[in-house]
């Protein structure tokens, strides 16, 4: 995110790239905050000879306003400082970049807390299962799930719901329940954004049940029952 209200001077990166942790994704103009600090080291300067003038005249009350107006400039030109060590916008870890593609917007202002670029760590990832309503009372945390990633292929991966949320949202018109499975990527095969398809077990049942209850409870449900 921006640090600070600034100006995009240049960007780096752009979605599908990968990054290390301390690699500058973007830079910031810092010409505006150098001109404001050296305006305030000149006012510095001649606020320190005012209280040397008042001093050396036993003006005691005007070497006093002197001295906290330089604490105060002294200040300013330490927030500045820092926020000039800040024009880098670094990656906090390694990853791949996800979403940020700020070619078109070099030059533009920027507000402080925008986002400007969003990496995803790729040794690990977290896989969402979206959980059908009428499914959701037969599924809790710590559920085997097998899932399949369209993409990848091979073997599916077979491991137990580490979440359930306790909400339902709304995902592509349906009302879904949402469970979470983290998963070690070390290989990278799987990236953010692949969908597949899911299966979560739920207590033993007949298979004829399993297969007739959910056409059935869909049907009372559409007549209002």
């Amino acid at each position: 995110a921006t640090p600070f209200e600034a100006t995009l001077l240049q960007a780096n990166v752009k979605p599908g790239d990968t990054v290390k942790q301390g690699d500058v994704l973007v830079q910031l103009d810092g010409r505006p905050l150098r001109l404001e600090r050296e305006a305030i080291e000149a006012e510095i300067q001649q606020v320190v000879k005012e209280h040397d003038v008042a001093l050396a005249t036993r003006r005691i009350a005007d070497a006093q306003q002197a001295a906290l107006k330089k604490q105060q400039l002294s200040r300013q030109h330490d927030l500045l400082s820092q926020r000039l060590g800040q024009l880098d916008v670094v990656s906090p870890i390694d990853g791949v970049i996800v979403s940020g593609d700020l070619e078109k917007f070099v030059g533009s202002p920027l507000e402080r807390g925008q986002t400007l670029i969003e990496v995803a760590p790729m040794d690990k990832l977290v896989i969402e299962v979206e959980i059908p309503e009428h499914e959701i009372g037969y599924v809790s945390k710590g559920a085997e799930t097998r899932i399949k990633i369209d993409a990848v292929g091979g073997k599916s991966i077979r491991l137990p719901l580490d979440e359930l949320y306790p909400s339902a949202e709304l995902r592509d018109d349906r009302n879904v329940f949402i469970g979470r499975i983290r998963i070690d990527n070390a290989d990278q095969k799987l990236k953010p954004g692949m969908r597949g398809e899911g299966t979560t077990y739920g207590p033993l049942r007949p298979w004829v049940l399993s297969w007739v209850r959910g056409g059935v409870e869909r049907t009372l449900w559409w007549f209002g029952y």
